[in-house]
């Protein structure tokens, strides 16, 4: 590991050490000198790592010297780190500096810009200095031990790219110091009742630390002596005092490059975050009391990446965010900020930018961004929400050119309370790379063109569309695997809605069949309030089954999880449902079924969910065997043998308030009939709930012999009196019917 320490600051010497820098340290006495006998007195001990890597598993003494040399790597990584944010402050010093109108202006400014950075210079070049004194140490030391050179020096480790250690490795050090630093913090946190501490430590300073706290306590001082800590994180659950700490942690814990508080209650950043220059990583993730952050955060030039995700109270971005140029990732989503800061189409570095709030006029659309600042942000990837979508911003919207953001993979589109104007999400079209598109409250009548040509997309939400009545041809797009329609006018999923309509023969020769599979990669469907929805079929054939044409219709083969809640005027399911190779089946809120169809011929459900319908009996219908015939392939003596829910394990019925018989079937599981036919139902049920169908009688027997593991019931008085009521000593009269049950609650 050395080794690969070394090698990346040789890296960031050369990166920091270019000519025009070269030149300004000139002007302080030495530092070049002090510079080439750095990288010198690095090559030297790197020409000797592979020998001392190896002899430190067995020789304490080597181990102990290459702890040295990782603190005193980990002191020159920061200093070179401090190096390299001065020179762009430098140059932004002498960009600001430079004359606009007239001469005089740059006679006064220079003065100053030149003696900050003479000061902050020589503050570099002492530093320099004093690790050098370190190295040189080090260096004579390795005398000592006899190392080797390395075999071939000019092939050295893999070098990175990073120009920070602590984004490549998780630092830990000897079990030793470790234990010494953790027994000293507890032993503090024991006096103030502060719980527990876990601390990783790199040499003789924590590195990385991670605190779980409890409430009673303040902030354990003990930690402002970890000068060289590159990680925090701490989980407080909500305490106040953290709030009043955090000043101090920002004055002197200075090198900290990852601070993670997310969920805290804090209720603002102090203004000294500012002084956390090698800052990379701030996570306030879920801080809902934050409502402001200063502005001074704009100046840590090399925050990489901010969260304020779920910080609800938070309603406004620092207006010189836009400073952040090396910003790569920017979380927002679920926050309260009500608009985008002008400006922030200057950072083209970022890689994440999961929201983009439109600001929609106000007080604040002189300081907010509009969507043609999307222009420049061609690298943003994975999500993006484009939130509260409206009139009056055509141009923008064709200016943020999507289609271009190759790397975006989900795309939001959020419109404001309904608003129809279809030329706006037509010029929103996104790149033909897309996987998921979601749109919301969207009051058009039409979808956008565009929807249809994303052959890659896998999953499609559709919510909220209330102007929305009729579907295009979704089975266009062949890799769709999730779809969800929520809160749209649609009356009638048809022939037009699975894109069947027009199914004609292929050219094929005479006797052979077309095989057309509609949703062939479909995996998940929700279907929910869509209040108008009465028929769902459209398909007068079953799936598979050809007709004079020759072509034979395969519907959603792969479906496994169908959702359907909250469609009132829905009478059917279609029979292609039931054909498919469903494993979650819930059916909630659809009054207007009335007979379920034969569920229990679905060979892979696992899980079915029965809630509000408007079912009055659960017979052989729903079994799926009321026509159970013998097999004419058999031979005489044998048996059929069929099987109801195979694989069914949970089963919940749930306020079916018009319920009365559940069975159907008058013979036991497994009695073989005149037919010679053997019929076995749920026979790997496990959990069983019944809530509130106040009509139902009695479980049926194939129920009651079945391996369950857990029996729940409420809210029906009948089955407490034939069985027991939980806690009762009295049991009913069928109690030992479900006595062998582990758990049984009746109430």
């Amino acid at each position: 590991m050395a080794g690969a320490l070394v090698s990346v600051l040789l890296d960031q010497i050369t990166a920091v050490l270019s000519p025009q820098v070269q030149e300004e340290l000139s002007l302080v006495g030495g530092v070049k000198k002090q510079v080439d006998k750095l990288k010198s007195n690095l090559i030297n001990i790197q020409s000797v790592l592979e020998d001392a890597e190896r002899k430190q598993v067995k020789d304490k003494a080597v181990r102990v010297w290459l702890d040295k040399l990782k603190d005193v790597c980990y002191d020159m990584d920061d200093m070179l780190d401090e190096w390299s944010t001065a020179i762009p402050t430098w140059e932004m010093d002498e960009e600001n500096t430079r004359p606009q109108k007239k001469m005089r202006f740059f006679l006064m400014a220079f003065p100053i810009s030149y003696l900050k950075k003479g000061f902050q210079s020589r503050d570099i070049a002492l530093k320099i200095k004093e690790i050098n004194e370190k190295l040189d140490e080090i260096a004579k030391e390795k005398a000592m031990y006899g190392f080797e050179l390395n075999k071939v020096v000019d092939h050295q480790l893999p070098r990175l790219t990073s120009t920070s250690l602590v984004d490549e490795w998780s630092v830990c050090g000897r079990d030793g110091e470790k234990k010494s630093v953790v027994n000293k913090l507890l032993a503090e946190m024991d006096d103030n009742n502060l719980g527990e501490a876990i601390v990783k430590t790199s040499i003789e300073r924590v590195r990385h630390l991670s605190m779980m706290l409890s409430r009673q306590t303040s902030f354990p001082s003990s930690i402002y002596r970890a000068k060289g800590l590159h990680s925090l994180l701490i989980n407080n659950s909500g305490h106040p005092w953290l709030g009043a700490a955090l000043p101090d942690v920002m004055k002197q814990l200075t090198c900290i490059r990852f601070l993670n508080l997310s969920g805290s209650s804090i209720e603002k950043i102090s203004k000294e975050i500012g002084k956390l220059i090698h800052l990379r990583h701030l996570n306030l993730e879920g801080c809902r009391e934050l409502v402001s952050l200063p502005e001074t955060m704009c100046d840590l030039c090399n925050l990489q990446s901010l969260d304020v995700s779920k910080c609800s109270s938070l309603y406004e971005l620092p207006r010189a965010i836009v400073k952040l140029i090396k910003l790569r990732h920017l979380r927002i989503y679920a926050s309260g900020v009500a608009f985008m800061p002008n400006g922030i189409e200057r950072l083209t570095c970022l890689r994440t930018l999961d929201c983009f709030i439109v600001c929609g006029g106000g007080e604040n659309e002189s300081k907010a961004a509009n969507l043609r600042e999307l222009k420049n942000l061609n690298h943003i990837g994975g999500r993006l929400e484009i939130r509260n979508l409206q009139g009056g911003g055509i141009e923008d919207a064709v200016e943020a050119q999507l289609k271009n953001k190759k790397r975006l993979l989900c795309l939001e589109l959020n419109f404001y309370i309904n608003y129809e104007d279809y030329s706006l999400i037509e010029v929103l079209e996104p790149s033909l790379d897309l996987e998921k598109l979601r749109i919301y409250n969207y009051g058009g009548i039409v979808l956008p063109k565009w929807m249809m040509a994303l052959t890659r997309l896998q999953e499609l939400t559709l919510a909220g569309c209330g102007n929305l009545e009729v579907l295009p041809p979704l089975r266009r797009l062949p890799n769709l695997e999730n779809l969800i329609l929520f809160k749209l006018q649609v009356r009638r999923l048809d022939a037009g809605f699975v894109g069947i309509e027009e199914v004609e023969n292929a050219n094929i020769n005479e006797g052979e069949i077309a095989r057309v599979t509609v949703f062939p990669k479909l995996k998940t469907l929700v279907i929910g309030n869509l209040f108008e929805l009465e028929e769902w079929d459209g398909i007068e054939r079953r799936v598979g089954e050809e007709d004079a044409t020759t072509t034979s219709i395969f519907i959603m083969p792969q479906l496994q999880h169908l959702t359907i809640m909250h469609c009132p005027l829905l009478r059917a399911l279609p029979d292609y449902v039931l054909a498919a190779s469903l494993q979650v089946l819930e059916l909630r809120d659809c009054g207007n079924v009335e007979v379920l169809p034969p569920l229990g011929r679905l060979p892979n459900l696992e899980i079915l969910s029965l809630i509000r319908m408007g079912v009055r009996r659960l017979d052989a219908g729903f079994l799926g065997i009321e026509e159970v015939e013998n097999a004419n392939n058999i031979n005489e003596g044998e048996i059929a043998r069929v099987t109801a829910f195979p694989k069914l394990k949970f089963l919940a019925i749930q306020e079916l308030f018009e319920l009365e018989e559940w069975d159907g079937i008058e013979r036991r599981v497994g009695e073989e009939d005149a037919t010679t036919t053997s019929i076995f139902i749920m026979p790997q049920l496990q959990h069983l709930i019944i809530d509130d169908c106040p009509l139902l009688r009695a479980l049926p027997d194939y129920v009651l012999v079945a391996p369950l593991q857990r029996l729940l019931s409420s809210g029906c008085p009948n089955l407490g009196e034939r069985y027991g009521k939980y806690g009762k000593e009295e049991k009913g009269e069928d109690w030992h019917k479900i006595s062998h049950i582990r758990e049984v609650f009746i109430y």
